[in-house]
């Protein structure tokens, strides 16, 4: 099997079949792609995995899926019955789930999935009928429920400690936050044809199940947070015993016990609740388990994934005791930026760059506040996380959408804008006339192009005009063949901006950092420059985990060396993401190891031994060693071997560099 068949074939596996494959192959929990991935991305994380034991890892791999399925082909079908003397009454499960991109996200996939599973197992499909729909809307909450006329209504989703219900803005994106009293209305409304039961399997939902069992005779709700992996078993249990024709009170009783069986701490937050009282499950058990701390075999705590939205959550560090004050300490970063995004306009005035692709170039400048607790190389710290989650609050100008805006955004035409990057760039010495372009990846919206940029721009803290393209990538971690469209329809608008500012800007010295899927419109756009221009239009090109097929980069890279004095391209051997994309597109990609990928005029720096991220995708602005080595590049063009905590990584020609372990 090649390593796309193996990523196919654990595509359609279930969890279960899944979890087999991974039992062959000896793979402790650990050491596992993470269960709470979509399970194409498992399957792609699986092979990735694999191949990094090739060949061994890879035949047994092969050895793993073709003994599932060989298991599977000898298992007799069945088809599993209940007791025939149990009345299985018509239902429709009317499974709604929503995950934003603003919210950590859940194993919803395997959710319905399983529930699917179950009912298929049990021989009661045909009774039982699920109608699912994801990434739900406010918009299309009603038009579900007026349609489908469900029994059983499941929400899968975050829910907030004020007990809302976490949905997705019309640009499926964002989230809208829709609150109890709303919700219950909508149940009220439907009351004469509507569910006998709602589920929400979503934290802190028990004061919104309290007001929607007016209208409801059943309703499922979380007295507090609950893991992502228990929600699952809940649900897991649940329609189990539904599809053996269980009431909906030894439903709720059986999806309990399916979370305590399988050794989690949360099964006794849910709470089902009636017109007349409210039924905890509460099983006899040594000890109070219900806030123990997992510990993983290490001794190490581990945090579970769970279903809540905390707009102030904190990943490593506390929030400053009067965040206003730090408002008041912030800097305010500069930024210029073009991007051909369309502009989403509600009257007449500008509410955000969307994610549409628009015919010409919309140019303007912004700032963007960097904490005074910001670190070097933390672009995910608490601290600078939740600023920018509270600067986009508090910057709304959609009370009811919460679209971000940034600071001081202002549309300019073309002249103005380099008219005001030239009045910038005169206010500075003639040696320190410096041009900054960066090119964001993919999953990147406007308003995290610009956080990217400032956080760029302040941390290798040169003096320069600083300007970022921002194409319209639909900023979604599910849209990643969209957006490879949509880079490359950004690709005349791309190379115009970078041909206008080398020309019109004022600097002296210019130079382009792209990053990931935004080095793909970089090589189209310095291709065609090369073509058209009779001298170098820039000092410095970085190309930073560039997501490029090895061999398109190696047959073009002349264009780099036609544009540019130098170019320096950073890959790593532990990029997840770009490995995934290999797996993908079934070729080596430029800015992921081994084979390292070595031309003539681009310097190679191995990046491993820096890696700092969970993906170890966003390495080049996570790690203190890369962003100095990047400010000695761009501040007094040094060349590798004049660079501090770099060395040659092998004798031979062609060479490539490395960061010292």
């Amino acid at each position: 099997m090649t390593p796309q068949e193996m990523v196919d074939a654990l595509s359609r596996c279930t969890p279960t079949q899944f979890s087999q494959v991974l039992s062959r192959m000896g793979l402790v929990r650990e050491h596992a792609p993470s269960p709470h991935l979509m399970l194409r991305q498992r399957a792609l994380e699986l092979v990735h995995l694999a191949q990094k034991h090739d060949p061994p890892g890879l035949t047994a791999l092969e050895v793993a899926i073709k003994e599932m399925q060989l298991q599977q082909s000898e298992v007799p079908k069945v088809k599993l019955l209940p007791d025939p003397k149990l009345h299985i009454p018509e239902r429709t499960i009317l499974f709604l789930s929503a995950n934003p991109m603003q919210t950590s996200q859940l194993a919803i996939d395997t959710e319905f999935i399983s529930i699917q599973e179950e009912l298929k197992e049990a021989g009661v499909a045909n009774s039982i009928h699920l109608e699912i729909q994801k990434a739900v809307t406010t918009d299309d909450l009603t038009k579900y429920l007026r349609q489908t006329k469900p029994t059983v209504v499941h929400f899968s989703a975050h829910g907030s400690p004020d007990g809302e219900i976490v949905l997705t803005d019309s640009t499926q994106a964002e989230k809208m936050l829709v609150n109890g009293d709303t919700l219950a209305e909508l149940f009220q409304l439907l009351s004469t044809e509507g569910p006998e039961c709602v589920v929400l399997n979503a934290c802190y939902s028990e004061a919104l199940a309290e007001k929607i069992c007016c209208s409801v005779k059943f309703v499922v709700g979380m007295n507090r947070e609950i893991g992502d992996e228990d929600a699952l078993k809940f649900s897991l249990g649940f329609y189990r015993a539904m599809a053996y024709g269980d009431d909906y009170l030894k439903c709720f009783k059986w999806a309990c016990n399916q979370i305590q069986l399988s050794g989690l701490p949360d099964f006794a937050v849910p709470r089902l609740k009636t017109q007349t009282e409210t039924i905890a499950f509460t099983p006899k058990v040594p000890g109070d388990r219900l806030h123990e701390t997992e510990e993983n075999d290490c001794g190490v705590d581990t945090v579970r994934p769970v279903r809540t939205f905390s707009l102030f959550e904190s990943q490593s560090e506390d929030l400053p005791t009067d965040i206003s004050d730090e408002l008041q300490k912030e800097k305010k970063v500069p930024l210029w930026f073009g991007t051909n995004r369309k502009p989403i306009i509600a009257n007449n005035q500008l509410i955000r760059y969307g994610d549409e692709v628009d015919d010409h170039i919309h140019y303007g400048h912004c700032y963007v506040g960097i904490p005074k607790y910001h670190r070097i190389g933390s672009p995910n710290d608490g601290v600078w996380a939740s600023f920018v989650r509270f600067i986009k609050l508090l910057v709304t100008t959609n009370n009811r959408t919460q679209e971000p805006c940034l600071l001081d955004q202002q549309e300019l035409t073309r002249k103005d804008f380099y008219k005001s990057t030239q009045k910038h760039l005169n206010q500075l010495e003639p040696t320190q006339k410096h041009g900054l372009i960066f090119i964001h990846g993919y999953n990147v919206n406007f308003e995290e192009a610009a956080t990217q940029a400032a956080q760029l721009c302040m941390d290798i803290n040169i003096p320069c005009a600083a300007a970022f393209f921002s194409w319209p990538s639909m900023g979604r971690l599910d849209t990643y063949m969209v957006d490879e469209e949509r880079i490359v329809a950004s690709e005349m608008h791309l190379t115009e901006f970078l041909h206008d500012f080398a020309r019109y800007s004022g600097a002296e010295r210019i130079h382009v950092i792209a990053h990931s899927m935004g080095n793909r419109g970089l090589l189209r756009a310095l291709m065609a420059l090369a073509h058209n221009e009779e001298s170098r239009l820039f000092d410095n090109v970085v190309l930073a985990a560039p997501d490029l097929n090895s061999h398109l980069f190696r047959h073009n890279a002349n264009a780099y060396r036609k544009t540019s004095a130098r170019t320096t391209m950073y890959v790593s051997q532990k990029d997840r993401a770009l490995a995934l994309s290999h797996a993908l597109h079934d070729n080596i990609r430029a800015g992921f190891a081994p084979p390292f990928t070595i031309v003539k005029g681009v310097d190679t720096i191995d990046s491993t031994f820096v890696d700092l991220s969970y993906l170890g995708h966003g390495y080049f602005a996570g790690a203190r060693p890369i962003l100095a080595d990047i400010y000695y590049l761009l501040a007094h063009n040094h060349a590798p071997n004049d660079r501090f905590g770099i060395e040659r990584a092998n004798g031979e020609e062609p060479s490539y560099w490395q960061f010292k372990p």
